[in-house]
């Protein structure tokens, strides 16, 4: 809840205004993005696919708040890690 809870640790923003900033980046360093959020770990897998298929030149990936039960991203991640090395 970007901007709601602890405003102090991370300040004001929510995160539809952390996406307008990075998508102003990006539109300043003409780079196409897509962001993607999802609190559900098998949305976040099958997006990841999605991502791959379309062999992107990045993928960035920021998780936040885990709590040690992502086991099925943590298997995603090596499978496809050696795509970007």
């Amino acid at each position: 809840m970007r901007g709601k809870v602890q405003t102090e640790i991370f300040g004001p923003m929510t995160l539809p205004e952390y996406d307008e900033r990075i998508r102003g980046f990006a539109k300043e360093l003409g780079v196409d993005i897509e962001i993607f959020h999802s609190n559900v770990e098998g949305e976040v897998i099958n997006r990841l696919y999605a991502a791959m298929s379309q062999a992107p030149t990045c993928l960035v990936w920021a998780l936040s708040a885990q709590t040690g039960r992502e086991r099925m991203l943590r298997w995603f991640l090596r499978q496809q890690i050696a795509k970007f090395v």
